[in-house]
């Protein structure tokens, strides 16, 4: 009997790291460059490759970026003008969120390599579980000469 509690408490939580495995995020820029001191808007893409796993609005999705990043965020705290117009409680993955930054002023042209953390909570809606998520993140931003 212990070996069947032991074996189901196993396949749960290995079943916890697969779907967390088969959720994808890709960031990148709106626009095609922007020049040093300039504001522009990130777009998220959060893609659950499961259908039954939702990504929670509360508590908030988070982007933070290394120190010393050239770019500024408006607000790491994403979801905070979605929860205003959606009355459901889940993102919709069909489009990407958007996050607004200014680029320092310093910044030199070119691509430049982000690199940070995003952090958000998800759940599965037949099994009832729910799990945060964090998973490194990498983009570029494309850095005009200044005007």
């Amino acid at each position: 009997m212990k070996q069947y509690y032991y074996n189901c408490f196993l396949l749960t939580i290995l079943t916890f790291f697969i779907a967390g495995e088969n959720i994808f995020v890709k960031i990148y820029q709106k626009e095609k460059t922007i020049a040093p001191g300039e504001s522009g808007t990130l777009l998220i893409k959060i893609t659950p490759l499961d259908e039954n796993i939702l990504i929670n609005l509360e508590p908030p999705i988070e982007l933070n970026l290394e120190k010393n990043a050239p770019i500024i965020l408006k607000n790491s705290n994403i979801t905070e003008k979605l929860k205003e117009n959606n009355p459901s409680k889940y993102l919709d993955t069909s489009s990407p969120l958007e996050v607004e930054f200014k680029l320092k002023k310093n910044i030199k042209p070119g691509k430049t390599k982000m690199k940070g953390k995003i952090t958000f909570f998800y759940c599965h809606k037949i099994e009832g579980w729910c799990m945060m998520k964090e998973d490194s993140v990498e983009f570029t931003i494309n850095v005009s000469k200044k005007n």
